[in-house]
């Protein structure tokens, strides 16, 4: 039986790849298909023999309502950010600057995530993350830490992450 789930799972990521390479490619051939099951198909392997010893489903757990927050709040964080960045550099030229945020998420994959909404909000870039610190590079606003809203919307996210994606042990 489990040897059933898992290879049902491996076939529906393998069509989920399959399915990525042809859109990427934007054309859908004979030679497409064959290629990005070929390609799918090593990338499949390779992970789970060389990067993933373990089972990654078992050491991160991700649940479905997590990403859906998460992908809403990022979306409406990316226009805000966007609109004010806008606006900050019409009205002038804002300097930059290095600033640190010591994160409350204590496991690395939300971690991750936490640094790539960051990176992915306009006007702010991930430099660095260590030991749940983060390096962010942003706007300055005067002061001489990091600007309000940027840490009011790291919090927003860190509230979203930190029950649900835990990293069994």
């Amino acid at each position: 039986m489990k040897l059933l789930k898992r290879t049902i799972e491996t076939f529906l990521l393998l069509s989920l790849y399959i399915l990525l390479w042809i859109l990427l490619a934007e054309e859908f051939s004979p030679a497409q298909l064959v290629s990005g099951a070929v390609f799918s198909a090593l990338a499949i392997l390779f992970t789970n023999r060389v990067l993933l010893r373990a089972d990654y489903r078992r050491d991160y757990s991700f649940r479905p309502l997590t990403s859906l927050l998460y992908l809403f709040l990022l979306i409406i964080q990316i226009y805000i950010a966007g609109f004010t960045t806008l606006v900050l550099l019409f009205k002038k030229r804002p300097p930059v600057a290095l600033y640190t945020y010591q994160s409350s998420l204590d496991d690395s994959l939300p971690l991750c995530f936490l640094a790539n909404a960051v990176t992915l909000t306009p006007g702010t870039v991930t430099a660095d993350m260590q030991q749940g610190k983060l390096t962010i590079l942003c706007f300055q606003d005067g002061g001489t830490s990091l600007p309000a809203g940027i840490c009011r919307s790291l919090r927003q996210f860190e509230r979203i992450l930190a029950p649900p994606l835990r990293r069994s042990r």
